[in-house]
């Protein structure tokens, strides 16, 4: 998609940039799976506006961690080393490894995503990833030095460009709800799926009065995050959140 369009904002991203996102040539790295989603969404839906068509092809947008896991199996399957005597090992089985490894010391050929992106970074240095002409990176507002540096490796065999949304105003959105009971499992349900798409994002969950809604909240919490909870004897287990007064 590169033909020249007009210059305007779609949700609060420049269309030429939108464009830009567009073009086959280009791969777009976002720091998470809801940012690559978002980010999917706008371009598709400016293509199709443009080219006044029902289907497009889809832009080249992922995040980081699945780009990781891809290339990582693309050099495995390719029989590169030393990816092809290595497995990657996702966050989810990660607790489950560690404990593993604490009982047998002999477990190798896993490695974590950080171990992962240091070996790609030698890789794309040794010429053995294939890197998209174009690489732009979206909406990185922090870079860990692990992710500057496979940047840095990523900028010395292709054109690095940054595209980040226009500043705006934080917006802020009504939700109707049935009922008090109602309206804390709506919050519960909400914190349980932004903590799933971005494990590492901090959220807040204010309660004009938590001294007397507190048992209520914890309760709407617990039956989404572990529901378990309720079952005898099913264990001690740490709470993802914390609770202030």
């Amino acid at each position: 998609y590169d033909k020249v369009i007009s210059m305007k904002k779609v949700n609060n991203v420049p269309s030429n940039e939108l464009a830009l996102l567009a073009s086959s040539g280009t791969l777009t790295i976002t720091p998470n799976n809801r940012t690559s989603a978002v980010l999917t969404n706008h371009v598709v839906t400016l293509v199709l506006n443009e080219t006044k068509k029902i289907a497009c092809k889809m832009p080249n947008i992922q995040p980081l961690g699945a780009w990781v896991e891809s290339v990582f199996s693309k050099l495995r399957a390719s029989n590169v080393e030393p990816f092809s005597s290595l497995a990657l090992i996702g966050n989810n089985e990660l607790v489950s490894y560690w404990v593993r490894a604490m009982h047998f010391d002999s477990i190798k050929g896993y490695v974590t995503q950080s171990m992962a992106i240091e070996l790609l970074i030698t890789a794309i240095r040794d010429g053995k990833v294939a890197i998209p002409k174009l690489v732009a990176l979206y909406a990185f507002d922090e870079k860990p030095p692990l992710y500057q540096a496979l940047f840095d490796a990523i900028s010395e065999q292709s054109e690095l460009r940054e595209v980040s949304p226009l500043n705006n105003r934080s917006k802020w959105f009504k939700v109707s709800t049935q009922d008090a009971h109602d309206q804390l499992d709506t919050v519960a349900r909400w914190a349980s799926n932004i903590v799933e798409n971005e494990p590492t994002k901090t959220i807040a969950i204010i309660s004009p009065d938590l001294k007397k809604s507190k048992k209520a909240i914890l309760k709407s919490l617990n039956n989404v995050f572990e529901p378990q909870w309720i079952l005898p004897e099913s264990g001690v287990y740490t709470a993802p959140y914390d609770v202030s007064l």
